[in-house]
């Protein structure tokens, strides 16, 4: 079975060498909902509980690919085998 979660990103922290290299981000992810009833959101609410999640990028290339605020699915399916 898979499951979605609406998740948006609540924080994007840099971490820094001394010398002020970024050599990682650390990206928050938080479930999104609503309590109002006519909003998309609020099936989100309804079918999970809660979500969050902190992903570590070291990717230079990737740095900034995630902004605070913004709205993904985050889908999870199992691995066959």
């Amino acid at each position: 079975m898979s499951v979605r979660v609406k998740a948006i990103v609540t924080q994007v922290d840099q971490l820094a060498a001394p010398d002020q290299t970024v050599y990682q981000e650390l990206v928050t992810f938080y479930d999104v909902g609503s309590q109002n009833p006519n909003s998309v959101n609020n099936w989100f609410t309804s079918v999970n509980s809660s979500f969050s999640v902190t992903i570590g990028i070291a990717n230079p290339a990737a740095f900034g690919t995630f902004k605070q605020g913004t709205q993904y699915y985050v889908d999870f399916t199992p691995v066959p085998g």
